[in-house]
């Protein structure tokens, strides 16, 4: 009985990798890259897009570039992106923005010694889908990753999306 529960544990496992291996590694700029799903398309300027197969999992990468939008110079983010003001006034910006998904508190964090972010929300109309952002600072850059998941969608798909980050090579 162990060996079978193991065996299929295995398969499972090999399964769930085949099926991200067709994944689309993309250079989102001359600093990093991420594996969509399918081939990203740029809809809006500077926002790239991406849906699974099965239309379950939506994965965006958008990069803003504080210096150019809100003429803040790095050494200012660095003094200031760490500290709970900060951090609390960009989610409350977000969930201004947004009427249909209020994000929970983001969770601080480092990716390779750079100020990153994340959280993840609901939605609160009939939509009941699960909304979730890893944010990166890498200079005046904030790189913006988002993923919106259906009731139905594998949660595997973005904790692959997020996790596939990488410096470009």
């Amino acid at each position: 009985m162990k060996k079978t529960a193991i065996a299929l544990l295995l398969i499972f496992n090999s399964i769930v990798a085949a099926a991200q291996t067709d994944w689309v590694d993309f250079k989102i700029d001359n600093k990093l890259s991420i594996k969509f799903p399918s081939k990203p398309t740029q809809e809006i300027d500077g926002t790239l897009i991406s849906v699974t197969k099965d239309s379950t999992a939506f994965m965006s990468a958008i990069i803003l570039d504080l210096a150019q939008i809100a003429h803040v110079d790095s050494a200012t983010l660095a003094q200031s992106k760490e500290n709970p003001e900060f951090v609390a006034g960009l989610r409350n910006f977000l969930n201004s923005k947004n009427q249909v998904v209020k994000l929970d508190e983001f969770k601080l964090g480092k990716w390779h010694g750079f100020t990153s972010y994340s959280s993840s929300g609901v939605a609160a109309d009939i939509r009941n889908k699960y909304y979730s952002v890893y944010m990166l600072f890498i200079g005046t850059k904030l790189y913006w990753f988002n993923v919106i998941l259906s009731a139905t969608a594998d949660s595997k798909n973005k904790d692959y999306y997020f996790s596939s980050v990488s410096f470009t090579k």
